[in-house]
């Protein structure tokens, strides 16, 4: 309804205001002419006595009066009509310069009404599309790129969800049709014992693989809706990624990788001792998974610019460049290593851990020459 438009509420805003305004300055100005014109009849007088009488017959008190009278008339015939001019101009300005104000309105929220239209057109089949940006610098403007912006937000968060679905859906559907292949096939005919007994490992090594999806998607999940609570203690992060290292050594001797931990100084922060070996062992595994034989990698821990920074470089494959900004994702795994084991999750789980602690995390990476991780992770203050 106009009534309740933004419009209707812009032009009766304008109205009060300005007739409000000309009610003031028509009252200032009444007062200010009146006064005038009443002390206009003392110089009127002065100049209309001469300082004698020439009939004889009319006192000077008498003429004055006169004089005062008729000047009198005057004023009160000039005020009224002031007053008259007033009362009619005042409704009619208002009313006038309020109708070529909502006609301005209407001009100024053009842009809002197409905007409108639009929004009506966008649903979650056709997220894609876009507002028009007017082309001004007002708030309008900023109106239609900050929709715009969070139009592409949900065009993001849609298509990740649909996608997570139909990755999810398919790391599911392998070790679900494995579990049912081999269930049917047991149950054709009659088993040995240690037939059934390998059936049922088999099974529960693919029953393991759905679980291990699942608590890692669920710890995903937590953590990007800040569910997952943080048990924080000071830890010695120098320490901590040695004794990984150190503990991780046993995966990389089976491809004789070298690794190398170097840290100067112990530097303490604050965080989840559990997440956080999570996280290095994450990055580290994959480091060796996709490591040649006779490999090397090293792992440096310094701090600089108020961040602990922990550097894991490796002298693997490398990543090529287009794909550098989805090795995050949920189910990613590198096209061309796409066979490797492994669900695609790790280093997801890495990142969100790291969010969690208030770091950031940086990737460089060569192919054929290697890659390097390198996470950031916030001093205490005091530090």
């Amino acid at each position: 309804m106009f009534i309740k438009s933004v419009r209707f509420k812009i032009m009766l805003w304008y109205m009060l205001i300005l007739a409000v305004t000309l009610f003031a300055f028509n009252i200032v100005l009444y007062h200010n002419f009146s006064r005038k014109l009443y002390k206009n009849i003392d110089e009127v007088l002065y100049s209309s006595f001469d300082g004698s009488d020439t009939s004889g017959n009319i006192s000077w008190e008498a003429r004055r009066l006169e004089i005062e009278n008729a000047e009198m008339k005057k004023i009160d015939s000039t005020l009224r009509k002031l007053r008259i001019i007033m009362v009619i101009l005042l409704p009619f300005t208002v009313l006038l310069t309020s109708v070529v104000g909502g006609f301005l309105a209407k001009i100024a929220l053009n842009p809002v009404d197409k905007m409108i239209h639009t929004i009506h057109q966008i649903t979650t089949e056709n997220l894609k599309l876009r507002i028009d940006i007017p082309d001004t610098k007002d708030e309008i403007k900023r109106l239609a790129d900050t929709f715009n912006q969070m139009l592409m937000r949900l065009e993001y968060g849609f298509t990740t969800q649909r996608q997570f679905i139909e990755d999810f859906a398919h790391e599911l559907k392998t070790p679900l049709a494995v579990l049912k292949g081999e269930l049917e096939v047991t149950l054709k005919k009659i088993r040995s014992t240690e037939e059934y007994e390998s059936v049922i490992h088999s099974n529960l090594e693919e029953v393991n693989r759905i679980s291990k999806i699942v608590e890692d998607l669920l710890t995903i999940v937590r953590f990007e809706i800040n569910v997952s609570m943080l048990e924080l203690k000071q830890i010695n992060i120098s320490a901590l990624v040695q004794d990984i290292t150190e503990d991780i050594k046993i995966l990389a001797l089976q491809k004789n990788i070298n690794i190398n931990c170097l840290a100067k100084d112990p530097i303490f922060i604050w965080g989840d001792e559990n997440q956080l070996k999570r996280l290095f062992i994450n990055i580290l595994d994959n480091a060796i998974k996709y490591t040649p034989h006779n490999g090397n990698i090293s792992v440096e821990i310094s701090r600089a610019d108020n961040y602990a920074n922990i550097a894991i470089s490796d002298t693997g494959i490398g990543i090529p460049e287009n794909e550098i900004v989805h090795i995050f994702d949920r189910f990613y795994r590198l096209k061309k290593f796409n066979q490797q084991p492994g669900f695609g999750l790790g280093l997801s789980i890495a990142k969100s851990v790291i969010e969690a602690h208030k770091g950031k995390i940086d990737v460089k990476s060569t192919l054929n020459k290697g890659t390097t991780f390198i996470i950031s992770l916030p001093l205490p203050p005091s530090v």
